[in-house]
């Protein structure tokens, strides 16, 4: 009866725990890489200008990235921000503003399905 609850109990939890893996074929990263060199040149900017704001950690979803429809936005020290797209597990799909490089990099999955893409770089003048 134990071993039965048991497996019942890991069933549920699979099943409100999302997709299992964020690899290159999830949704949340081909997303990311259909956005417009336009659209990551605006998160970019308003990464910037998130990052200006004195905050903890998080934020509430800011309607400037409210068409990403993330699931959380963060600070992460005082130059990067990420912005989390789907979870699988442990991991997720993220994108991440950093302002010290002046990049917009895709970060997603995990051991051998892990990737980074950089989607978005600021031109030199």
């Amino acid at each position: 009866m134990t071993r039965y609850i048991c497996f019942l109990a890991a069933l549920l939890l699979l099943g409100c725990s999302g997709e299992v893996t964020c690899d290159g074929d999830h949704e949340a990263v081909i997303f990311a890489k259909s956005l417009s060199d336009e659209r990551l040149s605006t998160l970019y900017r308003d990464s910037i200008n998130l990052l200006g704001i004195e905050s903890d950690t998080s934020y509430p979803v800011a309607a400037e990235f409210s068409d990403l429809d993330p699931i959380y936005v963060k600070r992460l020290g005082s130059y990067w921000l990420d912005i989390k797209l789907a979870g699988c597990f442990d991991h997720g799909v993220f994108i991440q503003a950093d302002t010290m490089t002046e990049r917009v990099t895709l970060r997603y999955g995990e051991g051998p399905t892990h990737g980074e893409d950089t989607l978005w770089a600021k031109e030199s003048p």
